[in-house]
């Protein structure tokens, strides 16, 4: 099957156009993670038109700063760092928002020793 690009049409003297963000991959809606463990939430787009798209990243509905990429990336995630996260996906043409909620439970992943072996020392067999 093979992929027909559709190109802006003028109708009646306006511009009509098809859609152009596809997105590829999206979050879960909701992702789990533990208290020191890195969390990531990421969207896959395309542009059919080739223009650059823009990302804006919220959490509870505030701009998270200087985020303006396909992923966000916690590196040891806190309790505070749960709530939701939306990705706004834009170029000049459209956006689409992405949502996922993001749960932190207080349980730290640990590393777990096993006990010491013992050894006993080799027994001669006669």
């Amino acid at each position: 099957m093979a992929l027909i690009k559709i190109l802006p049409m003028l109708f009646f003297g306006l511009a009509a156009f098809a859609a152009d963000l596809t997105l590829i991959s999206i979050p879960t809606p909701e992702i789990k993670g533990n208290v020191g463990s890195p969390m990531a939430v990421s969207v896959v787009a395309r542009s059919e038109s080739g223009l650059p798209l823009e990302y804006e990243w919220k959490k509870d509905g505030k701009i998270l700063k200087g985020e303006n990429s396909s992923a966000y990336t916690i590196p040891s995630a806190k309790l505070k760092d749960a709530g939701v996260y939306t990705v706004t996906v834009k170029n000049s043409l459209e956006s689409k928002l992405v949502e996922a909620k993001v749960a932190i439970s207080k349980t730290k992943l640990k590393a777990v020793r096993a006990p010491a072996a013992v050894v006993a020392p080799p027994v001669k067999c006669h």
